[in-house]
C-alpha cells in the first residue's frame, strides 16, 4: 500500500499528468504534429479534473469537475455547455472508450484554446490549453506553499474506499488528511 496522504498523492499526479504531456507537446513531429496528442489530450483533461476536484468545494451532482474551467481560463467566456461539451465530446470518450465525438478534433496550434461550431465546442488547442493549466497549478501550489490548507472543509465529491484499485493499479486513499486550497476565483 502506498503511504502518502491525499494532499501529496494528488498533488504527484497532478505533477505528472502535467510534466508528461509538457514533455510530450515539446516533442513535436517534424511536420509540427503533436505526437501522441491523443494521450496528451487524455492526460491534460484528467489534470483539470484532478485540480478541479482538489480546488473546488464538493458538488453533490458532478463527479467530472472540469467546471475549474472557468478559473483556469479566466480570458474567455467559458459556459456550462461549454464544459458539457468538453466532458461529453473529448474528456469522457477518451478516457473510458478511446474514442472522441463524431466531428470534433484536438491541435496544436489555433488562435484560441476553443474552437466553436455552431456554438458548440469544436476543438481544443492542446499548448495552449496546458499552458494555462500549468501556469493556474503553479499558482494553486505557490498559495498552498505559504498557507496551511484547510483540512476540515474538504471532501471529495466522489468516495473511494483504501482498498480500491485505479485501473493503473494506483491505490487511492481516503483515510488520509486531505485539504482545501483556497485560489482566486472569476468574479
Amino acid at each position: 500500500m502506498i503511504s502518502i496522504d491525499r494532499d501529496q498523492q494528488s498533488t504527484q499526479i497532478i505533477d505528472e499528468y502535467l510534466t508528461l504531456s509538457r514533455s510530450l507537446i515539446d516533442k513535436r513531429e517534424s511536420n509540427g504534429r503533436i505526437q501522441y496528442g491523443y494521450a496528451v489530450a487524455c492526460l491534460v483533461l484528467c489534470a483539470i479534473d484532478a485540480i478541479g476536484h482538489r480546488v473546488l468545494e464538493p458538488h453533490p451532482n458532478k463527479n467530472i469537475r472540469l467546471d475549474i474551467l472557468e478559473t483556469i481560463i479566466p480570458d474567455e467566456d467559458i459556459k456550462q455547455k461549454t464544459i458539457s461539451d468538453i466532458s461529453d465530446f473529448f474528456r469522457n470518450g477518451l478516457v473510458h472508450a478511446g474514442l472522441m465525438a463524431k466531428g470534433v478534433f484536438i491541435t496544436g496550434s489555433e488562435d484560441k484554446v476553443f474552437t466553436y461550431t455552431n456554438e458548440r465546442v469544436s476543438g481544443i488547442c492542446l499548448p495552449k490549453l496546458l499552458s494555462l493549466v500549468e501556469n493556474y497549478w503553479d499558482t494553486v501550489r505557490y498559495q498552498a506553499s505559504r498557507s496551511s490548507m484547510r483540512s476540515d472543509s474538504w471532501q471529495p465529491s466522489m468516495s473511494f474506499s483504501s482498498e480500491t484499485q485505479a485501473a493503473s493499479g494506483c491505490v487511492t486513499l481516503t483515510s488520509a488528511s486531505s485539504g482545501f486550497i483556497e485560489t482566486p476565483r472569476k468574479p
